[in-house]
C-alpha cells in the first residue's frame, strides 16, 4: 500500500514488531493517513508501547514505523477468523500509553 508517497508492506511491519522479545503477534493498519499497530504479549509479559516503538525505529525505515502502538489482549478478528484491519485502525492507545506515540 502507499502512504505519504512511500510503499508500505504491512506484513513487513508486523514481522518486525512480532520479532521483538515479549511480543506474540502484531498487526498493522492505516488510520487517518497514519500507520498504526497493535501487539499482543507473550503469556506472562506486558510489553510497553514505548519499548516496542523504540525497537521498531531500529528495525524499520522511518516511513514504516507505526505512529502508535497499542498493546491488546488479542488481535481483533472478523467473524471468519481473519485479522480485522479496520478494528486495528480504530484502536486508540490507552491513557497510560498516550506518551507512546512516535514523533511525527
Amino acid at each position: 500500500m502507499q502512504l505519504h508517497g512511500f510503499r508500505i508492506e504491512l506484513a513487513e511491519v508486523e514481522k518486525a514488531l512480532a520479532a521483538q522479545p515479549g511480543i506474540a503477534a502484531a498487526a498493522a493498519a492505516v488510520a487517518d493517513e497514519r500507520l498504526v499497530a497493535a501487539v499482543t504479549a507473550v503469556d506472562g509479559q506486558r510489553p510497553q508501547a514505548a519499548d516496542v516503538l523504540r525497537e521498531a525505529r531500529l528495525a524499520l525505515p522511518r516511513h514504516m514505523v507505526p505512529a502508535t502502538v497499542t498493546v491488546v489482549d488479542a488481535l481483533p478478528l472478523t467473524v471468519n477468523g481473519k485479522l480485522d484491519r479496520a478494528a486495528v485502525a480504530a484502536l486508540r492507545p490507552a491513557p497510560s500509553d498516550r506518551d507512546m506515540t512516535a514523533p511525527a
